[in-house]
């Protein structure tokens, strides 16, 4: 029986470093989302915002830093390759257990040396350490470090693509509210209007200088003209939660 405790270190301490910058670069990216503005929103801060907030462009730049990973494995083995492993074992019973306390033919001294053969010892340390260099790939790293800087290159055009994209998506929403709530305007307006002249109507009417089809049409316009307004309403309503949407915004 024996306890044994083994600690391999097998990755550079430049690997490990990078990658604590990446993941550290990464969190404060995503921590530092834009804050709301209080009172209403200019377009200039509602791109601001949707770059700041959109999963899209955060997925394509963390493709990016995926890429660079790849980029700096692909280029580390073109360069030698260090590895250290150590390992510490403790015989708590040996089957080489009292075979030194006996002597060989008698003797005083048959047993001497024994005690320094590698085997049968209550603590075992061991320790290794390996270099290696490749001299000759085929052409194996140059085409995957060409592969990998491929990959890098696609990924930044990602980037672009989704930020491009996503501004393109913003704006278009953004005006689209924007004269979502004009027409709702207009429609109230004109929906005042016709309820204006449907009260002259009624007036001249009363007065007996306008016949009663004049109120009649006056008033089939003014009904007419609600079902617009809601509409329009209704449409400035799903503008609004879009461009919600798209700025990850609350709905209040």
């Amino acid at each position: 029986m024996c306890e044994s405790f083994r600690c391999p270190v097998r990755l550079p301490v430049w690997a490990v470093a990078w990658l604590w910058a990446v993941g550290a670069a990464a969190t404060v990216a995503h921590a530092q989302a834009p804050p709301i503005p209080a009172g209403p929103l200019t377009l200039e801060q509602v791109l601001e915002l949707a770059e700041g907030r959109s999963e899209t462009v955060e997925l394509a730049q963390a493709g990016v830093r995926r890429a660079e990973g790849d980029v700096i494995r692909a280029r580390s083995g073109l360069y030698p390759q260090l590895s250290a492993s150590a390992s510490y074992d403790r015989s708590l019973a040996s089957e080489f257990e009292g075979v030194f306390d006996t002597g060989f033919g008698g003797g005083e001294d048959d047993d001497a040396g024994f005690e320094d053969l590698p085997f049968g010892r209550e603590n075992t340390w061991r320790a290794t350490l390996s270099l290696s260099q490749s001299l000759y790939s085929g052409g194996r790293l140059g085409a995957q470090s060409a592969m990998a800087a491929a990959g890098h290159e696609a990924a930044g055009l990602g980037v672009s693509t989704a930020r491009a994209q996503l501004l393109f998506d913003v704006t278009q929403a953004y005006y689209d509210a924007a004269l979502s709530d004009r027409l709702v305007g207009i429609a109230e307006a004109s929906l005042e209007q016709a309820g204006a002249t449907l009260q002259q109507t009624l007036v001249g009417f009363d007065a007996g200088t306008q016949p009663e089809f004049e109120v009649l049409r006056a008033r089939v316009a003014r009904d007419n003209q609600t079902p617009l307004v809601i509409r329009q309403r209704v449409n400035r309503e799903v503008a609004l939660l879009r461009l919600k949407q798209l700025l990850d915004l609350p709905l209040d």
